[in-house]
């Protein structure tokens, strides 16, 4: 029999360096190293050190570049992709290259060309030891703010209540929420195969920090709702992986997320009761958006958004806080990215959750879901480690999968020994062949 002809898209990378000796180790490891320095420095980005230390500030961000370099060296010489996926990755590497021309900023390349060397990581292994090292950085930062050197001066406080808020080293208190939001989403990746009441109780204790250390709303109500959804997942374990319409409708949460803050933000009507209403649950974040409307058009690669408003704007507590945040994902990056970024994104973003959905992934496909309503709130989309649906990119790319679960006996509940579940990352998973 003759060998069946495989189309070129198909074919192999032919750049990948075959015979060099571990080849996916060495692939692993570069990925892992240029993805915790990229850690380290959206710390640096998100913290007090631009008014503490400027110079040290931007010396920082500027290595990113180097990162995404490595990234894009590891992605092509190292990793077996496709012919056709590597035209894919470099495509949107070079659509963001060009969007982040037009407004200087660099996360959405770093991003791409970091997270997508990860094809041959260990995904259990790297989840677990990023879930530490977010810890342990918002640790570092508390300390370094309570010890002076991240202690710029800056008081906040919650408009017309004055309630105090504390920053813990970040730029702004919701950095603070955002970042325990992400590092309980990490724990929910990690253990919800598991999940046990107590789990139930950190989830809770993790709500109650964030209401009363940092004042985080958003952080707040997500975490509120991380508690029955994850109740609701572990109880329809599988349902979506086994019944199309449920996952056809659970991965319109993407584009639905984004048609509300549209319409909210540039077509609703100012001053209707639903308005005002909406935007005083929002936090007049409704408001904020209808300046960029008015201010920005929608571009193909982008602009520079200016965050403070040259004249006086007719928002709410404007001279409190003396500048405009766009916090809303959708908006932020249709309007500082531009359209084509925020096809490519939407488009990436509901693909994965179609496919942790189809694959049984329900803990990563619980924490995409959780994002898609966050970056209604906040404008953390692009950025590491605010977004933990970020974490499952390199579990979709991952050139095996786990192997599945066997089926539960004894009506018991648990799985036996000899059971590996779909989403326990602590145990060592099953190489399979690419079955894509």
């Amino acid at each position: 029999m003759k060998r069946k002809e495989i189309h070129l898209l198909q074919r192999e990378n032919l750049l990948c360096l075959q015979t060099l000796p571990n080849r996916k180790k060495i692939s692993s490891t570069v990925f892992l190293i240029c993805f915790w320095l990229y850690l380290v420095i959206r710390f640096a980005k998100d913290s007090m050190l631009s008014q503490t230390d400027p110079d040290l500030y931007h010396w920082i961000l500027g290595f990113s570049l180097y990162l995404a370099g490595i990234s894009l060296i590891n992605i092509l010489l190292l990793t077996d992709y496709s012919v056709g996926e590597m035209i894919l990755i470099l495509a949107a590497c070079a659509a963001a290259w060009i969007s982040c021309r037009h407004h200087g900023e660099q996360a959405v390349l770093v991003l791409t060309a970091i997270l997508f060397s990860g094809r041959h990581a260990d995904w259990g292994k790297f989840l677990r030891r990023s879930a530490v090292l977010i810890a342990a950085g918002i640790v570092l930062l508390a300390v370094l703010y309570f010890l002076g050197p991240l202690d710029s001066g800056m008081r906040f406080y919650r408009p017309v209540t004055m309630q105090p808020r504390l920053a813990l080293g970040f730029i702004h208190p919701n950095g603070v929420g955002s970042f325990i939001l992400s590092l309980t989403c990490l724990y929910v990746m990690i253990r919800l195969e598991r999940w046990r009441w107590w789990d139930y109780a950190l989830v809770a204790a993790a709500a109650i920090f964030c209401q009363i250390v940092p004042n985080s709303r958003t952080s707040v109500i997500l975490l509120s709702a991380l508690i029955p959804g994850i109740f609701l997942f572990r109880f329809f374990h599988g349902a979506a992986a086994r019944h199309v319409v449920l996952r056809v409708l659970l991965c319109l949460v993407y584009p639905a997320c984004a048609a509300v803050s549209v319409w909210l933000g540039v077509f609703c009507r100012q001053g209707t009761a639903f308005y005002l209403l909406a935007d005083r649950l929002l936090s007049l974040r409704i408001s904020y958006a209808r300046y960029f409307a008015e201010h920005y058009h929608v571009t193909l690669w982008g602009q520079k958004l200016v965050t403070k408003p040259k004249a006086p704007v007719n928002v709410p507590y404007i001279g409190v806080v003396n500048r405009l945040i766009l916090d809303n994902s959708y908006l932020h990056v249709l309007y500082q990215d531009g359209l084509i970024i925020f096809l490519i994104l939407m488009v990436w973003f509901t693909f994965m959750l179609w496919e942790m959905l189809r694959r049984g992934r329900d803990s990563a496909a619980l924490v995409l879901i959780l994002m898609a309503v966050e970056f209604v709130m906040e404008h953390q989309l692009t950025k590491l480690p605010a977004n933990a649906a970020l974490f499952a990119v390199p579990l979709l790319v991952s050139d095996a999968w786990p192997s599945l679960p066997q089926k539960r006996g004894n009506g018991a509940g648990r799985s036996s020994a000899c059971e590996q579940p779909l989403d326990d990352p602590l145990r060592k998973p099953d190489r399979l062949p690419d079955m894509r």
